[in-house]
């Protein structure tokens, strides 16, 4: 009998391959699916919850409002000295009463913080109906004079209030004066560029020779070389830059060694260097 011929099924498929062969995508039909209604229906919803959202929010804040819970019940105040509590409150604009929720802290800070007499202001709540203010005050540290008109001169050279001259020798300080360039206002720069040089030398008179702030009546600035100090009894000094603790050294020690030529000094100028020229009465 013949033998049955021999199917070789991988030579069978390699010789398909390489005659450019290819097979028959099948294509499986689906019926159609009926479209759902839930695409219409999530953005109807969303729509609803908004519009119910609003009037809602409204209420709410219209309950909290008049709630007694948030009602602002105390003001605690620290840090005033020269400012009333009332000046204060008037200032951040906070009364008992009102809704703690309703307070803006930033602004009220930076309101109250235009005012020259608040250097910083704090303002914090505290649950339930309480807020707490911490005020740090500006510090004067001498009076300016101005066409008759003075006022407190703090570190920064801010002209914190204006203060009637009958004051002026029951405070303290030294009073500042000499050239300006511009007009003296409340809350404003001191008008005078050589305000930092009048303030300088005060500190060095308080480090160097202490005992000589209680004499001075008055530092006159006119220029960045023409400085002078007025004593209560008419007597002058004349400054220049350079080292003013060294020229403060000096006149130390004309009080010390010589107390008679002091008491009958006129003026002492120390504008030059390692010397004093004094003209007596």
């Amino acid at each position: 009998m013949p033998k049955e011929p021999v199917i070789n099924r991988p030579k069978e498929r390699a010789e398909r391959f390489n005659s450019g062969y290819k097979r028959k995508k099948r294509r499986i039909h689906c019926p159609k699916r009926a479209k759902s209604y839930k695409v219409f229906i999530l953005p109807f919803l969303i729509m609803l919850f908004i519009a119910g959202l609003i009037p809602g929010v409204r209420y709410l804040s219209k309950v909290w409002d008049k709630w007694e819970y948030l009602e602002i019940r105390q003001i605690n105040i620290e840090g005033n000295n020269r400012i009333s509590m009332e000046q204060i409150k008037d200032w951040c604009g906070i009364r008992k009463g009102m809704n703690i929720l309703s307070l803006d802290i930033d602004s009220i800070a930076d309101i109250a913080e235009e005012q020259p007499w608040i250097r910083y202001l704090e303002v914090e709540r505290r649950f339930p109906g309480s807020v707490s203010i911490k005020v740090e005050e500006s510090t004067p540290v001498a009076v300016w004079e101005d066409d008759g008109k003075s006022f407190f001169l703090d570190e920064f050279g801010i002209l914190l209030e204006e203060i009637d001259d009958k004051e002026i020798p029951f405070l303290g300080l030294p009073v500042l004066t000499g050239f300006k360039q511009g007009n003296s206002m409340k809350g404003g720069k001191c008008p005078s560029p050589y305000w930092p040089i009048g303030l300088s030398i005060m500190e060095d008179i308080k480090d160097v020779f202490p005992e000589l702030m209680g004499e001075i009546d008055n530092f006159c600035i006119f220029s960045e070389k023409q400085l002078v100090i007025l004593l209560k009894e008419g007597r002058k000094i004349f400054l220049s830059p350079g080292d003013i603790s060294i020229k403060l050294r000096l006149l130390r020690a004309l009080k010390e060694r010589m107390p008679d030529h002091w008491q009958a000094m006129k003026y002492c100028d120390l504008r030059f260097e390692f010397k004093i020229i004094l003209m007596l009465a």
